[in-house]
């Protein structure tokens, strides 16, 4: 039988640990953050929120660098290569497409490995450009306006939630 896999205790099984809790806290700012500023569909800074809440503050701060990198490589690739296809005329809905798309994601991973980053940070730059080219072909914003409010917003989720994860930590010391 898989060691991972326990029967559940009543009762300590229900109690939620401090990255639960943390999660769900960061999420809560967020979207409350987004509510003030009537932006009500910020799904990249929530995804962000619960990605990055690690069991450390260290692991939340690497991850959350790591997933930054990896955003504005992938929004600056997905942009550069939605105006060039904007300026050959091809649709992003369209079979030529797929070909742009493809090599977009090459060229990102490219980059990632030139400048030795880790895989996460070449699988985040992939991901980020993949949602951002292909939600694009229904969004009909600029380009470069569109993925930089998806850059911007993933940002702001990695923010809160480094800083939930560094601040609602029992065993923080803060130095006078």
């Amino acid at each position: 039988m898989n060691s991972r896999l326990k029967s559940p205790q009543i009762g300590s099984d229900l109690i939620p640990g401090l990255r639960i809790i943390k999660t769900v806290l960061a999420v809560f700012i967020c979207l409350v953050v987004f509510f003030i500023f009537k932006y009500y569909n910020p799904v990249y800074a929530l995804i962000s929120c619960v990605l990055l809440m690690r069991t450390s503050v260290d692991e939340s701060f690497r991850a959350g660098k790591d997933r930054t990198i990896g955003t504005i490589i992938g929004g600056t690739v997905a942009i550069g290569t939605l105006e060039f296809m904007d300026l050959i005329n091809v649709n992003i809905e369209s079979l030529p497409a797929t070909a742009f798309v493809a090599g977009a994601v090459f060229i990102v991973l490219m980059i990632t490995k030139i400048f030795n980053f880790s895989s996460y940070v070449g699988s985040m730059a992939s991901v980020v450009l993949l949602i951002a080219m292909i939600s694009y072909g229904h969004a009909g914003d600029n380009p470069f306006v569109y993925i930089s409010v998806r850059v911007i917003e993933t940002v702001i989720g990695i923010f809160i939630a480094v800083m939930v994860n560094r601040y609602v930590n029992p065993n923080f010391k803060r130095m006078n």
